[in-house]
């Protein structure tokens, strides 16, 4: 069976907001955007994180 993963090495953003706190960015390939049918309209994923395994996915939301 093929396997059909992708990687891509990247760095996390780190930026204060206005108020002082802090959140993390992370880029995603436009490439990989489109392939999951996620662009500036259709933009809602749902992020999940599994403790256990130290793992992000990001889906698109149905």
């Amino acid at each position: 069976m093929k396997n059909n993963k992708k990687f891509k090495e990247s760095n996390i953003m780190f930026s204060k907001s206005g108020t002082g706190g802090l959140y993390a960015r992370v880029s995603i390939p436009c490439k990989w955007l489109n392939l999951l049918e996620i662009d500036q309209e259709e933009k809602q994923v749902i992020v999940s994180f599994n403790e256990k395994e130290k793992k992000i996915t990001i889906e698109k939301k149905k």
